[in-house]
């Protein structure tokens, strides 16, 4: 698989389900073995 992008982002690939927070912001559950793409600003 290839990605591409113009634009800063950040590739998080999950073996577990696991939440995200960034920033401090409300956390983002993802879900085991998927793949989840965040754009930076």
């Amino acid at each position: 698989m290839r990605i591409c992008s113009n634009e800063p982002c950040i590739v998080l690939l999950t073996e577990k389900d696991t939440w995200l927070r960034v920033n401090g912001k409300e956390p983002i559950s993802l879900k085991a073995n998927h793949m989840a793409i965040l754009a930076c600003e």
